[in-house]
């Protein structure tokens, strides 16, 4: 039993796409700091990549009558609001150069958690009412409530506040952007 442990790769072998992974999985379960992602324009720069293609397949595959035009446009609006207002919280508070960072840590995590929504997402869709609908619905409130935390998580150790403060803020940014969205799309 113990040969069987031994035999999985160590964290330093795994390779660069499974090192993005396992850093923002570890981050979700509060295991990492969000200062440990390195803050480079780059690294933004494809966890912003990999986080609109994946909103962007997981929309297309929710909302298949949705046109991909309007996914993309509803993305980008999005993401402008958030890092607009991320950038803004983090001048207020002082922290400017853990902006980048800070940014990051939010899409990739939000990127995979929008990995792990996605079934039950798909289940809430598509399904009859019925038990499973029901678990499925009651699953979307609990990751609802995780994503909270996670967002509250790396503001709080970003810009030193609490992470209900953190949450908080998360959870207005997010309403606004999809308001916002909304509202500029009102066919949805």
């Amino acid at each position: 039993m113990l040969a069987h442990f031994s035999d999985q790769p160590s964290v330093s072998e795994l390779n660069p796409l499974q090192l993005i992974f396992h850093y923002f999985w570890q981050l979700c379960l509060f295991r990492r700091h969000p200062a440990e992602l390195p803050g480079g324009h780059s690294n933004l720069l494809v966890i912003a990549l990999m986080y609109g293609l994946i909103v962007i397949c997981a929309s297309a595959l929710s909302y298949p009558s949705r046109s991909l035009l309007t996914t993309i446009s509803m993305v980008v609006v999005g993401l402008t609001i958030q890092v607009s207002l991320i950038f803004i919280l983090m001048w207020f508070k002082g922290f400017i150069d853990r902006t980048i960072a800070v940014i990051g840590n939010l899409l990739g995590a939000s990127a995979l958690m929008t990995c792990l929504l996605l079934p039950i997402n798909l289940i809430l869709l598509q399904g009859t009412p019925g038990l499973v609908v029901s678990v499925a619905d009651a699953l979307t409130w609990l990751w609802l409530g995780w994503w909270l935390c996670i967002s509250g998580y790396i503001l709080a150790r970003s810009i030193n506040i609490s992470i209900v403060q953190g949450a908080f803020i998360a959870f207005l940014i997010e309403l606004l952007s999809v308001l916002t969205s909304f509202s500029l799309f009102p066919e949805l």
